[in-house]
């Protein structure tokens, strides 16, 4: 049972982690792209999503701007989103490409998404940061692009 209830997701996410503190038994679990599972117990997801939302704060990012968020590695999309969340910027998922199809139509795709969002910054993977270099290459008005290994691999 939760202690209050909570009114935003970044509280919700506290609540959970904050009624268990040492319970490894209840979280998420994530297959990864290569088939591993990751479980992330409630407490660990909300340590890592106030990680993350400190450094998206500390890059400059600020609280109500957009961020699109690019990423198909499942355990990577869903702590950046929260990171982004409990950090009060707002994040804006757009699909990752699935296959080599289409290549132009997604880049339109994102481009078009990221401008009518006004995002300001966007994070993706590493595999696919060449793709969404192309968005910029298209006149979207991004300010940066940053990949999830090097962002948030300064732990």
């Amino acid at each position: 049972m939760l202690p209050d209830k909570p009114t935003t997701l970044a509280q919700a996410l506290t609540a959970l982690a904050e009624s268990r503190p040492t319970d490894h038994t209840r979280g998420f679990r994530f297959r990864s792209l290569t088939g591993e599972e990751l479980n992330y117990p409630w407490f660990a997801m909300e340590r890592e999503a106030r990680r993350r939302g400190a450094l998206l704060l500390a890059s400059g990012i600020r609280k109500g701007d957009r961020l699109a968020v690019v990423i198909a590695e499942p355990h990577e999309f869903v702590l950046t989103f929260l990171g982004a969340v409990a950090a009060g910027i707002v994040p804006v998922p757009i699909y990752p490409r699935a296959g080599f199809k289409a290549k132009n139509a997604y880049v339109e795709t994102v481009s078009h998404i990221v401008a009518a969002a006004g995002a300001r910054v966007l994070i993706t993977l590493e595999n696919t940061r060449e793709v969404i270099e192309e968005v910029v290459a298209k006149g979207a008005a991004l300010e940066r692009i940053l990949t999830v290994e090097e962002f948030f691999r300064g732990e």
